[in-house]
C-alpha cells in the first residue's frame, strides 16, 4: 500500500491533526491497522495516537480516501474520541 497526504490540517483547540490521505493498494482494502501505521510511519507519530476516521474506496479503482486524527497525546485522544472508538481503540491496542 502506498499513502499519500494530500492535507494536513493543524487544529491547536482539540491538540490534533486532521489529514486527507489517499491509499493506493493491490488487492483488498488494507485495514484500520494498516492505514494507521502507514500515517504513524510517514508522520512520526505514535500509532497509539492516531484514530482512522474512514477509509472510502473508489468504485472501479484500487484507491481509497481517507481521513484521520493524528493527536498529541493518547490523554488527548481519549479526551475527544466517542466512547465506542475508545472500546475499539483497545482491542486495536490488545491486538484483537
Amino acid at each position: 500500500m502506498e499513502l499519500k497526504i494530500l492535507e494536513k490540517n493543524e487544529n491547536k483547540l482539540i491538540d490534533r491533526i486532521e489529514i486527507k490521505a489517499k491509499a493506493s493498494f493491490t488487492g483488498a482494502t488494507p485495514s484500520n491497522e494498516q492505514v494507521r501505521d502507514s500515517i504513524a510511519s510517514k508522520m512520526k507519530a505514535k500509532a497509539e495516537n492516531i484514530v482512522v476516521k474512514g477509509i472510502n474506496t473508489v468504485y472501479g479503482f484500487p484507491e481509497a480516501n481517507v481521513i484521520a486524527f493524528v493527536y498529541k497525546s493518547v490523554e488527548s485522544r481519549d479526551k475527544f474520541e466517542s466512547r465506542l472508538g475508545k472500546k475499539a481503540l483497545e482491542k486495536i491496542e490488545k491486538g484483537k
